[in-house]
């Protein structure tokens, strides 16, 4: 039995080593399991953080955080630390205030424990966001948009990855895996978005195929378009 595992694992090696040095992963098409895993573990510390400072701070009738804390996660005002928390530094005030008062910093472990770390007077240079607020700029018309075309984007892979056989075979650009602010997005006049991006298999060197879908506000998916790179 052993002699027999020495020789298939001689085997394998020998197939590893015929392998072209040349083959590697395109760094525009990552793992979408691990790009994925990161960018929630990001948007729900964020998530912990704003919520940890609402309470800290007597609710939404009392306080509201800055917008960056109500955005793509990747925009808000966070530094990875080296034990895989997150800390999270942002501004706040009362509502309708158009001078944030108040500093937060909440930590937020792997394990989504919460620790405030500061919450008092605003110390100056910190936050994500503008001190100011327009008053007449909504915050839930901002945070409509935003959560459309972010459910438009995943809706959006998801069809590509679907037209292209599964991900055991295809992987979208990398942006499609971001934030919206930086997908390939298009906003139509009668409010869809339309999404072109690139993407190809796991190994490939560059893209093969290019695809264009358009999600409806009412959360149609319509692929466009789904073939060469045009």
């Amino acid at each position: 039995m052993k002699r027999s595992f020495a020789i298939a694992t001689l085997c394998i090696a020998g197939l590893v080593s015929a392998v072209p040095a040349t083959a590697q992963v395109n760094p525009a098409i990552p793992s979408a399991t691990q790009s994925e895993d990161n960018l929630y573990f990001l948007s729900r510390a964020k998530n912990l953080a704003r919520q940890a400072a609402i309470n800290a701070n007597g609710g939404l009738n009392a306080y509201r955080p800055e917008l960056s804390m109500y955005g793509p996660a990747v925009e808000s005002p966070y530094e990875r630390n080296d034990d895989g928390s997150i800390t999270f530094n942002f501004l706040g005030g009362s509502p309708g205030s158009t001078q944030f008062e108040t500093e937060t910093t909440v930590r937020v472990s792997p394990d989504s424990s919460v620790s405030v770390v500061y919450n008092g007077p605003a110390r100056g240079g910190v936050g994500g966001g503008s001190l100011e607020r327009d008053p007449n700029e909504s915050i839930l018309s901002i945070l409509s948009e935003r959560s459309f075309l972010t459910r438009a984007q995943n809706l959006a892979r998801q069809a590509g990855i679907r037209e292209n056989g599964g991900l055991s075979v295809y992987r979208p650009e990398s942006t499609m895996f971001g934030p919206t602010d930086e997908a390939p997005v298009q906003t139509n006049p009668d409010g869809s978005a339309t999404f072109t991006f690139k993407g190809g298999p796991p190994l490939a060197s560059a893209p093969t195929v290019e695809t264009q879908v358009t999600v409806t506000r009412q959360g149609q998916i319509l692929v466009d378009y789904n073939g060469v790179p045009r």
